[in-house]
């Protein structure tokens, strides 16, 4: 059965009834859910013809990984040789009639027999198989599908035993628990999802073909007892075989289940947010424009219902006021919109946003964001410290590069086919998942990391950092549904933008199609050892340097408010010496003024002085020759004397006076300078304090 991890540009449009599932049309040499961001803007010439929704035409726009869109805000990044993918091995050589060997079946003790041939030699006929997880998947089949781990099986199993690689699985779902009992709503939706798969699992064992032993894992047949006990009872498939639910999550979800299987997991299935949305969505939104804005000039899927896309992204920024419409939402609801109808679209997306704590990555200040970037750091230190030693020396941050894998899921520039194995991952065990895939994507092309210099590094990591998994040589695969989509209870065909059966193709410039070792990645995904213990003990750090920084923060901004107050307060004091000074210019002027006065009435004072004693003697010599007459005279000539000695003292205290105002200005002045010098000093020193910070 074919399954859409193999395919990197996948179309859908809004499907017709509640019971069917998302399919998919491959019409797109694209490998990546949107070649540009919010920024960059398509072409107009090449836009797709024969699309009703208005989006671009994604494989015209950029028909292959080594055509990159021109974009303002980025730089075009060339893209590297193939030789530097892993070399394919040769396929083996098959018998002669080109059927497989026969499978052993084991006896009550475990010991395989001998297979028994026919008459001719031929095997006989194979009972149906499970679908074997790619880490369990025989070396042969790994050679022809050259898209699984290398890794053997043992060691997988092995790997798998350990509680690292499940502790985020049930963490999760503790996590999930919680959330229903809070709400009350643990079993909305889960009857009616439990109805669709049984109809769907009906529909497609009757029209499966019999099992091809050559396919690839994701071309095997269905593990149905494993899937039917995710979607019945999930929480107890988790408790009692983590492991195996585990493998199964990380073999990758069937594309034909996966509509149910996502809904099963997180719960997202809910009565009342689809009656909710219905409520909504024809309503205003204050985002609206920017939302058509980004969609119509970011490049997505072909064919991709772009209406459907901008009624969830404006439903939900109406459902969110606080968060409102950040431009990687619809990074996130693309692939979700591959999967599943509208409705059930927007509530899984209400759903990762809530309960999956990923909407703390569009709220202010982004904090989701900063701490899922200090674990990564964290975990790189502790895991890869030569890699993280390399990073820093070159100035290179996470959140330079790893920011747009968070904010979108590692949407924005990855093939399909590995987004939606990532969502599967993500769905079962929470956004934490993220912190195995970048760390895993980081240890796997640690050898080019290291041998790289900040711009050519930053490049890589930002679009080149999958091309690892890409195979050395196209595959001319064909990838097609084993059976006709599942009709409606009315009984006729499921038909959506006029497709009956999804045909899923990435072919690059030369016709060839693109193929990526996923389930490798998905293997040094998963051998990353990511506890929750670990991630609290990270969160406890971060949330400690948190608190530091706000307190540092806290103490720069009480200084730059002291150091405001102290510089209001300077320029107030400079003012008043700027006034005290025009003031003590105008006292000197007055002064001087004074004294000119005083040395002119000291003249007149030598003046009169002389005049008296010139009188004095005039008189003496008048009195010696008169008589009594002269003595009335004379005392009328010292009350003259004494009114004008009078007179001269008045000046005089005057002038003392003057002077000593003078002298108590002069000192007022000599007061103010040393005070100003001080505030001057304190000033520098402030000044200098605050740049040492």
């Amino acid at each position: 059965m074919a399954t859409d991890e193999n395919t990197a540009a996948i179309a859908i449009s809004s499907p017709v009834t509640e019971n069917s599932h998302a399919k998919a049309h491959i019409d797109s040499r694209s490998t990546t859910i949107a070649q540009a961001p919010h920024d960059i803007v398509s072409s107009e010439d090449e836009s797709d013809e024969g699309s009703d929704d208005g989006f671009q035409d994604a494989p015209e726009a950029y028909p292959s990984l080594e055509e990159k869109v021109a974009s303002p805000g980025l730089e075009e990044v060339p893209f590297p040789a193939a030789a530097t993918s892993p070399v394919v091995p040769p396929l083996p050589a098959r018998n002669v009639q080109g059927t497989p060997p026969p499978l052993p079946t084991r006896d009550a003790q475990g010991t395989p027999p001998l297979p028994a041939k026919g008459a001719q030699g031929t095997p006989p006929p194979l009972p149906p198989r499970k679908r074997q997880p790619f880490f369990l998947t025989t070396s042969s089949a790994r050679i022809r599908s050259q898209t699984v781990s290398s890794m053997t099986s043992s060691h997988k199993r092995a790997s798998f035993s350990s509680t690292a690689n499940y502790d985020l699985l049930l963490s999760r779902l503790d996590v999930k628990e919680g959330a229903e009992a809070e709400t009350g709503r643990g079993q909305e939706g889960l009857a009616e999802l439990k109805e669709q798969y049984f109809l769907l699992k009906d529909h497609l064992q009757q029209n499966q073909s019999p099992p091809n032993y050559d396919a690839s894992p994701d071309e095997a047949a269905i593990d149905w007892p494993v899937w039917t006990r995710v979607v019945t009872d999930y929480a107890a498939f988790a408790r009692s075989n983590p492991v195996d639910l585990s493998l199964a999550i990380a073999s990758g979800v069937p594309h034909d289940l996966r509509r149910i299987v996502w809904q099963a997991i997180s719960g997202s299935k809910s009565q009342y947010l689809e009656e909710l949305y219905a409520s909504i969505v024809s309503e205003p939104s204050p985002h609206e424009k920017a939302i058509r804005r980004d969609l119509s000039r970011t490049s997505f899927i072909r064919n991709i219902d772009s209406e459907s896309l901008f009624k969830i992204i404006k439903a939900y920024s109406l459902f969110d006021p606080e968060v409102g419409y950040t431009q990687g939402m619809a990074f996130i609801t693309v692939p979700i919109l591959i999967n599943l109808p509208e409705v059930e679209a927007f509530c899984l997306l209400v759903k990762l946003m809530k309960d999956y704590g990923f909407r703390e990555f569009f709220l202010y200040e982004m904090p989701g964001l900063h701490l899922r970037l200090y674990q990564f750091d964290r975990i790189l230190e502790d895991t890869i410290p030569d890699v993280h030693i390399h990073l820093s020396r070159q100035g290179v941050r996470s959140s330079m590069f790893a920011s747009q894998w968070f904010l979108t899921l590692f949407a924005y520039k990855f093939p399909l086919q590995i987004v939606l194995r990532i969502f599967d991952v993500v769905m079962a065990e929470g956004i934490e998942a993220m912190l195995r895939f970048a760390v895993g994507l980081i240890r796997r092309n640690a050898s080019t990391i290291l041998s790289l210099e900040f711009e050519p590094l930053l490049a890589f990591l930002k679009e080149n950092i999958f091309d690892y998994y890409m195979l050395a040589e196209p595959l001319e695969m064909r990838h097609h549904s084993i059976t006709p989509p599942l009709p409606p209870r009315g009984g006729s065909p499921i038909v959506r933008n006029g497709n009956t059966t999804p045909v899923h193709d990435t072919r690059s410039a030369n016709g060839s199609t693109v193929q990526y070792r996923v389930n490798d990645l998905v293997a040094d995904a998963y051998d990353i050892k990511v506890l929750p213990v670990t991630l609290q003990k990270y969160t406890d750090e971060y949330n400690e340097l948190t608190i530091i920084e706000n307190e540092r923060l806290e103490e720069v901004e009480a200084l730059r408010n002291d150091n405001g107050l102290l510089t209001q307060r300077i320029r107030r004091l400079e003012a008043t010496v700027a006034s005290l000074t025009n003031e003590h210019l105008s006292v000197t002027n007055d002064l001087a003024h004074e004294r000119i006065r005083a040395a002119e009435l000291a003249d007149d004072n030598e003046e009169l002085q002389a005049t008296k004693d010139a009188l004095d003697a005039e008189l003496r010599a008048k009195l010696a020759g008169l008589g009594e007459g002269a003595a009335d005279e004379l005392v009328a000539l010292r009350k003259d004397n004494i009114q004008l000695s009078e007179a001269k003292q008045r000046q005089e205290s005057q002038l003392a006076h003057l002077e000593q105002e003078l002298a108590e200005t002069k000192n007022q002045l000599t007061e103010l300078e040393i005070g100003h010098k001080k505030l001057l000093t304190r000033w520098e020193n402030l000044k200098r304090a605050m740049s040492e910070e």
